[in-house]
């Protein structure tokens, strides 16, 4: 297998592998019983959210895939395979911290991430000292770098065959097409239901581009309201 398809899915395998673990985390968390098919519902649309998001991820691979040039050196293929390493680990730990954020929240409001959770990225400041208080964080951060640097120290692709820069191209170019039809084709309407909002609620996953948009317009929208009140 060519180096950057190894890596592509890699990368790929570990968000959609994430998100279904974290997906039936919440399912059991949330203490609700659901049936056989509200399983099947909220785990076959959530597959296909899921597979929507990961080309958004696999583009900066993409474009660091064509830029990449063919080392012939044994060392410097070591240190570059060292290096892109690193940088999936970052990624997988940046996976896992979403998901453990996602239990935090789900805990809080019994929700995924929306407009609230686009609040706490805005007022950064307060939002980090309220979670310092409230959680080991320290503790959890490093737990996470630990098992993200061993998945990756045990599971990276080690194969430093670099594919051909028109292969590297067209696969730039799926990946992209693949990111734009998940955005334009793929609506967060799938997921409504009037069974239970638990069952939404699971069915969506974090990093569906039209929900952020959605969440991040309507957070903006209460930022103005709040400021028109205060003018007031």
């Amino acid at each position: 297998m060519k180096r950057s398809t190894g890596r592509l899915i890699w990368i790929g395998t570990s968000i959609l592998a994430i998100s279904t673990l974290t997906r039936i985390g919440l399912a059991i968390f949330c203490d609700e019983q659901f049936s056989s098919s509200e399983w099947l519902r909220f785990m076959g649309v959530g597959l296909v959210f899921d597979i929507a998001v990961v080309p958004w991820f696999l583009l900066p691979w993409c474009l660091y895939e064509i830029a990449a040039i063919n080392l012939r050196q044994r060392r410097l293929k070591r240190i570059e395979n060292i290096w892109a390493g690193f940088w999936g680990a970052c990624f997988f730990a940046a996976f896992l911290v979403v998901a453990a954020s996602e239990f935090a929240f789900w805990n809080e409001f019994a929700s995924r991430f929306d407009f609230i959770a686009v609040d706490y990225l805005i007022y950064t400041h307060e939002v980090i000292g309220n979670i310092r208080e409230s959680y080991p964080l320290t503790l959890w951060l490093s737990i996470v770098a630990a098992v993200a640097g061993a998945f990756t120290w045990f599971t990276w692709p080690k194969s430093s065959e670099l594919p051909s820069l028109r292969a590297r191209i067209a696969t730039l170019v799926i990946v992209a097409v693949a990111a734009g039809v998940g955005f334009v084709g793929i609506d967060t309407s799938i997921a409504d239901t009037r069974a239970s909002t638990f069952i939404r609620q699971l069915s969506l996953t974090v990093s569906m581009p039209s929900d952020m948009h959605i969440a991040i317009t309507n957070s903006t929208s209460n930022d103005i309201i709040r400021s028109s009140t205060l003018i007031r």
